[in-house]
């Protein structure tokens, strides 16, 4: 099974801006600054986390809006 993150600026879009495998082993998604380095602060994007079966199913669980703010934290 793959869990998958996938962000897009927005849901039509048919490239997504960043796409990360989630582990199995710890569920946790890692962003890190590099991955967003590229990307034009002050903007919401979509994004859907999905997973696919060993036998191939396709569920999308969880979707929402990811904003890259413009402060430090």
């Amino acid at each position: 099974d793959v869990i998958r993150f996938a962000m897009k600026k927005d849901y039509r879009s048919p490239n997504p801006v960043l796409v990360k495998n989630i582990p199995i082993e710890t569920l946790q998604l890692v962003i890190l600054p590099s991955d967003t380095k590229d990307l034009m602060m002050g903007t919401d994007y979509v994004y859907d986390i999905e997973l696919t079966t060993a036998s191939g199913d396709v569920d999308t669980f969880l979707s929402g809006k990811f904003s890259i703010g413009n402060e430090v934290l």
